[in-house]
């Protein structure tokens, strides 16, 4: 702004220079010849530097990615049901216990990175399937646990620590993830989307609401990422037309919003921000 008002001030000075300024006789009024014989009045314009507040039409909401750790889950996805496999696993417990809990002592094969000192316990649960294509999108990995290393070896120990659920043997350890993923940024999706609500995550239920977590059938690749703000549209069926006696489909109405917590390739978790009425399983997601 200052470079603007100084590049003015040039301006005026450059064409204040090009005329003629010439003073009348017993008169203070300055007076520029335009080229004609007809003096005209110099208008003094005084000019000063000042702030300019202007609305901006889309202004940017960072919503503070404590505000929304509740809502979070810190289950995750993998593209193939192998990776399971490829991942340290527990054997048991060092009590005569089937489960273990916060405190207690687990023994796990399989660790090979020493520089790890924390792992996620999680088991496999279901594949997301696509409700349209039948393709499976991916494989639901359900957090547990935390598990921090004790000692390291052919068979290691850790501790429990932050159970949600109960720890059992056969559970596997994956490295900690995604624990610094920043503030939420919500904006609109840059490509159209079509994706549909395929699960409501930590609820068997088939109908939600408001600031539940809902898993998604689109992901990055379909151009989803953190942040993007989706509505969710219910199918009406169709009516019968009173004149032509026909079908008509109804238009599916829109009944409520909600942000992607979480991206990944072909899955996302959104959590929903807004409803007007019960959102169904299947429940249609877009623009």
């Amino acid at each position: 702004m200052l470079q603007k008002i100084f590049a003015l001030l040039v301006l005026i000075s450059a064409i204040s220079t090009t005329c003629a300024e010439v003073a009348a006789p017993n008169s203070s009024t300055n007076y520029v010849i335009d080229g004609s014989d007809t003096p005209l009045p110099l208008v003094t314009v005084k000019l000063a530097p000042r702030v300019r507040i202007s609305p901006n039409p889309n202004p940017t909401v960072i919503i503070p990615l404590s505000s929304v750790e509740a809502f979070k889950t810190r289950n995750s996805v993998v593209g193939n049901e192998s990776f399971f496999a490829n991942n340290p696993y527990i054997i048991g417990m060092n009590t005569d216990h089937l489960i273990a809990s916060d405190g207690d002592k687990i023994f796990v094969r399989d660790v090979r990175d020493p520089n790890i000192d924390t792992y996620d316990i999680v088991y496999e649960g279901q594949p997301y399937i696509d409700p349209s294509t039948r393709k499976v999108l991916g494989y639901e990995v359900i957090y547990v646990a935390e598990a921090k290393v004790l000692q390291l070896g052919q068979t290691s120990v850790m501790l429990v620590q932050n159970a949600q659920k109960k720890v059992e043997a056969g559970y596997f350890l994956f490295p900690q993830l995604n624990r610094n993923e920043g503030d939420l940024l919500p904006h609109a999706p840059t490509t159209q989307i079509d994706a549909s609500i395929i699960e409501i995550i930590d609820n068997q239920a088939t109908k939600t609401g408001t600031y539940e977590t809902v898993v998604l059938s689109a992901g990055r690749e379909e151009g989803v990422d953190k942040g993007t703000v989706l509505s969710i549209y219910q199918s009406s069926g169709a009516i019968a037309d009173p004149v032509t006696q026909k079908q008509v489909p109804a238009p599916d109405l829109l009944i409520g919003k909600l942000v992607v917590m979480r991206s990944f390739k072909h899955v996302s978790f959104a959590l929903v921000t807004s409803s007007t009425q019960e959102i169904n399983l299947l429940d249609r997601v877009g623009n």
